[in-house]
């Protein structure tokens, strides 16, 4: 997946980055290449490393003259002191997905804080289990980690991270949806900050009619805040989402925390007798996704959950 992670292979950083590279100008280039083309350097003789994304070679050599620190540094180094002292996989990993800012200051990546609140969550817990087997022909090791690393791009990998339930409060009258995430290192969904999960649910009578909806269709992205969990970046008038070098001020992020049960109530509208919710997943808006030309599998929504429920 890493190895997707360059200009040439992924549509919406592609977008992303020269929407950036028009508002704020080159300096852009370090910022975002040094993670996504990390052996790219500014010279002709080694742009020719640039569809190479995050190769063996990142992760597997630190040398004085490699052309990108691959230990944890800064804030980086900060959040993985307490996890990874003598420099280890956590470093590696946090040494990108820590935590990234806009010129202006806004952090725009936030994993590494997300995962210093999940307690002693490793991320090659989940992105790379060990797996049985030597890791190498030779090898007297038994066991190896899978370098597959799954993350955000792989349906089949994000549909188990949350699980939805569906209920009736007959006391009150009201519809109770819960979403819970798994025991998850990070906020759900992290990284890009363009994904995000939204909630669907649809209240129709004994004939099939639909009597009521928590998201209007044609809504924009945030018309139904609390049913759409996204880091929001924000607008000098507080509107968006906005791209994260357009934004001014803090996020407005209500993103699912980790192995936290999230609850939300609507009232039951009269006549109901049947009851649906859908939670989905998606890399970016439809508009987004168009504009980059993303492939077709990235446009479809990742079900992560579905319920009905008869009154």
């Amino acid at each position: 997946m890493h190895g997707n992670s360059t200009l040439e292979k992924d549509p919406l950083f592609a977008l992303m980055f020269g929407k950036a590279k028009a508002a704020v100008g080159d300096k852009v280039e370090k910022g975002c290449r040094k993670c996504h083309n990390p052996m790219w350097q500014p010279d002709t003789d080694t742009q020719v490393a640039s569809a190479e994304g995050v190769t063996c070679v990142v992760c597997h050599e630190v040398t004085d003259d490699h052309p990108k620190s691959t230990l944890a540094s800064g804030e980086a180094a900060a959040f993985d002191s307490k996890r990874a002292p003598d420099g280890a996989a956590q470093a590696l990993c946090l040494s990108c997905h820590a935590v990234r800012k806009t010129g202006k200051g806004i952090d725009i990546c936030v994993t590494g804080a997300e995962n210093q609140h999940a307690g002693d969550a490793m991320c090659v817990n989940c992105h790379m289990p060990l797996s049985d087997g030597p890791p190498s022909m030779g090898s007297k090791a038994t066991q190896h980690r899978a370098h597959t690393v799954p993350g955000g791009h792989v349906a089949s990998w994000v549909a188990g991270a949350a699980e939805l339930s569906l209920e009736v409060d007959a006391v009150a009258n009201e519809i109770v949806a819960t979403i819970k995430p798994g025991a998850l290192g990070h906020s759900l969904p992290t990284g890009n900050p363009m994904r995000h999960i939204i909630l669907d649910l649809v209240a129709t009578d004994a004939a099939g009619n639909e009597l009521w909806r928590n998201r209007p269709k044609g809504d924009p992205l945030l018309k139904q805040r609390e049913s759409v969990f996204i880091r929001a970046f924000l607008n000098g008038e507080g509107k968006g989402p906005v791209p994260p070098f357009a934004s001014s001020g803090e996020p407005d992020d209500n993103r699912l925390k980790n192995a936290t049960p999230h609850e939300l109530r609507y009232p039951l509208p009269k006549g109901s007798a049947h009851l649906s919710a859908t939670l989905v997943y998606r890399l970016a808006g439809d508009a987004l996704l168009e504009e980059a030309k993303a492939p077709a599998h990235w446009r479809k929504p990742v079900e992560m959950g579905r319920v009905e429920l008869e009154l």
